[in-house]
């Protein structure tokens, strides 16, 4: 049974969502790996811990969490590099932010060999 075009992209959609949920569930359990075994590491075992100790292990959570922003911002310029082969203008959010709280004049002009339907983020009215 093939899928309407309609119904293929909610199938997609629930994909990567249920993916995207999955890398953060593994991301913590490694966090909280990490943290134990650095515990571990510094306490030789013993389970006595003071403040340092914690400090060390905790700061592992950067760590992570720097590498899943290096991962977002990889695959944004990915998949803005692809839209612009496609023909899709997207642009900087920052634009998008100053026009939407006011401090950015409204773009009234379409880019040059553009039209409405290929611009993202354009003018809502």
């Amino acid at each position: 049974m093939a899928l309407r075009p309609a119904r293929a992209w909610a199938v997609w959609a629930v994909a990567l969502a249920a993916y995207v949920n999955v890398g953060g569930f593994v991301a913590s359990l490694l966090t909280i790996l990490l943290i134990g075994l650095i515990l571990d590491a510094r306490t030789g075992g013993t389970g006595v811990y003071d403040l340092g100790d914690f400090r060390v292990a905790l700061a592992v959570q950067y760590l992570v969490g720097l590498f899943g922003l290096i991962g977002i911002l990889r695959t944004r310029r990915l998949a803005r590099r692809k839209l612009a082969e496609d023909g899709i203008v997207v642009r900087p959010i920052r634009e998008v932010l100053a026009e939407r709280r006011g401090l950015a004049p409204r773009r009234s002009a379409k880019p040059e060999g553009t039209d409405q339907a290929s611009t993202v983020n354009s003018r809502r009215t």
